[in-house]
């Protein structure tokens, strides 16, 4: 699962990066031919891969965190639960905030191409918003700054509720956990006919309801995992996480409705927390391993190297009409996003966490400890 989530990050990146060509296509410097949606819809469609995060965040915190916060918990153990994931993702997220608050100054000096610096949603509100770590909340300001960073901020929402998600989803009744899921799945239909256009693709306002029932169904998922049912052993397991795997590049590729791959999601989500076999094995290969340690960071860097290749490419000139040079620019940014991750994931996030940690009461359960 750990290098799942660097392959997501990747194929977010992948959806930026074409996103960074769209808007060179739209400004009429660059052919349209280059646009790669014309060969496969699999990085206008990588949004989605935000959903299996969720997905997988509500699996992991239901399996670490459910028996210290099940009914009756102590008020203590649920703070150090939501300071241990601060720690988690605050600091990179303060530090990417800041390097972006230094762009926008930087834009009273240096022509960037871009909007009035600190306006609009980049404006005082927004900023608060983002220390906050509440922008993709209802009344948020959604992308600005770090864009990628209102899902953290749905995240956390989702963790701040984790103590109910887990009475509804996993130490409540079936009857009660089948009928939340059904609800859950009800709110992401019903945001994916909302606005036909974006369909799942919300980062502001309602995107709580395409975090909040993902991340449930994560939580349902530990629920199914841990009844060691052996019917869901035959849907699972290796062959169920290579079909699952298939389906869903195939439905990226052709550009699915974003409601079927939710399932799909799930049922990879499941599979690979089932399988200890094949595709177990594969996806602990060493360099993949690596991705999924670093994914944290990839997916918050990636918005910043990002902007400085656009800047380059909008005085590339004549250069744009080459498409080996428009990959090579491109590739040369994914290097650039996956080295500096690897830096930050052993300068920042590794340090700020063991320090936060460290302030924390250290007499708590085990399994907070992890």
């Amino acid at each position: 699962m750990t290098s799942m989530r660097g392959i997501a990050a990747l194929s977010v990146v992948g959806l930026h990066l074409d996103d960074t060509i769209d808007n060179l296509i739209g400004k009429g410097l660059v052919p349209a031919g280059f646009d790669p949606s014309g060969v496969t819809r699999y990085f206008d469609k990588s949004y989605l891969w935000v959903d299996f995060f969720f997905m997988l965040s509500g699996l992991l915190m239901a399996l670490v965190y459910g028996a210290v916060l099940r009914p009756g918990f102590r008020r203590r153990d649920y703070l150090d639960f939501i300071g241990r994931r601060l720690a988690r993702i605050y600091p990179l997220h303060l530090l990417m905030l800041l390097v972006f608050v230094g762009i926008e100054l930087l834009k009273y000096r240096v022509p960037t191409y871009d909007s009035a610096p600190f306006t609009g949603p980049h404006g005082p509100v927004g900023l608060l918003q983002h220390l906050l770590l509440i922008q993709g909340w209802p009344g948020g300001v959604g992308t600005s700054f770090n864009y990628v960073s209102w899902s953290v901020s749905t995240e956390l929402l989702a963790y701040l509720l984790l103590p109910l998600l887990l009475v509804l989803l996993r130490w409540g009744s079936w009857p009660l956990a089948i009928a939340t899921a059904l609800a859950g799945l009800a709110a992401l239909l019903w945001l994916s006919m909302v606005d036909p256009a974006l369909q799942l693709n919300q980062s502001a306002g309602l995107a709580i309801l395409r975090c909040l029932p993902s991340f449930g169904i994560g939580i349902l998922i530990a629920r199914l995992v841990e009844t060691r049912d052996q019917a869901l052993r035959r849907l699972g397991g290796a062959a169920g996480a290579a079909a699952a795997l298939i389906l869903a590049v195939l439905l990226l590729h052709l550009g699915a409705p974003d409601i079927l791959l939710i399932p799909v999601f799930a049922w990879i989500v499941l599979s690979l927390a089932l399988d200890g076999g094949t595709v177990a094995r594969a996806l602990s290969w060493r360099p993949l391993h690596l991705l999924g340690l670093w994914s944290y960071s990839i997916y918050m860097v990636h918005p910043l190297v990002l902007k400085v290749e656009m800047q380059v490419l909008l005085r590339s000139g004549d250069r744009l009409q080459s498409l080996p040079y428009l990959v090579a620019v491109s590739a040369a940014a994914l290097l650039a996003v996956v080295l500096l991750a690897a830096l930050l994931f052993r300068w920042v996030e590794v340090p700020a966490r063991r320090a936060l940690y460290a302030r924390l009461d250290r007499r708590r359960p085990a399994a907070l400890a992890a």
